[in-house]
């Protein structure tokens, strides 16, 4: 795991073809296919979740996970991120550093970073680098997910129903 300033964000993204931070365009893009559903309630279903994204949906290349709002930090919230950057020897804070690049292969870290900001109620991405495919945690009410890949999105839309999720 790389951390990532937000200029080092913009750049990998542009690289990927990606669409930084898609909920914020006006007007939507048409060119990306678009799904909002309710995420699960708990977190092993959020987790489950994630992990079947990752390995149906992504399958393969990088993974950036980007935080794009956090709330302030309470001692446990600083415990676990503190953990994780240490982990990948970061010694800078978030605010400087609020993304990570990883390969396919350690998405296991993409999966639990994700997860454990859904449940802080952060908005966090996590871009493929393949097929502009992204997962996004509205403060943990409602995903987004975009591909240009209609295959994929059909793949979305089973992952949702094999998960009971309701569309938004």
């Amino acid at each position: 795991m790389k951390c990532l300033t937000k200029d080092e964000i913009t750049h990998w993204l542009r690289k990927h073809g990606q669409i930084e931070e898609p909920h914020l365009q006006k007007p939507k893009m048409p060119s990306l296919f678009h799904a909002q559903f309710y995420p699960p309630k708990k977190f092993k279903g959020i987790e489950n979740f994630t992990r079947n994204f990752l390995d149906e949906i992504v399958a393969e290349g990088d993974l950036l996970v980007q935080f794009a709002y956090w709330e302030l930090f309470d001692g446990s919230t600083e415990f676990t991120l503190d953990s994780w950057w240490k982990s990948a020897a970061e010694t800078r804070q978030l605010e400087e550093v609020p993304g990570c690049v990883m390969s396919f292969k350690d998405r296991d870290q993409a999966i639990a970073l994700f997860s454990i900001t859904t449940c802080f109620r952060w908005q966090t991405y996590i871009y493929s680098s393949h097929h502009q495919t992204i997962l996004f945690n509205w403060e943990g009410d409602v995903y987004d997910a975009w591909t240009t890949s209609a295959r994929k999105m059909k793949g979305i839309q089973k992952l949702i129903k094999l998960f009971k999720l309701k569309l938004a």
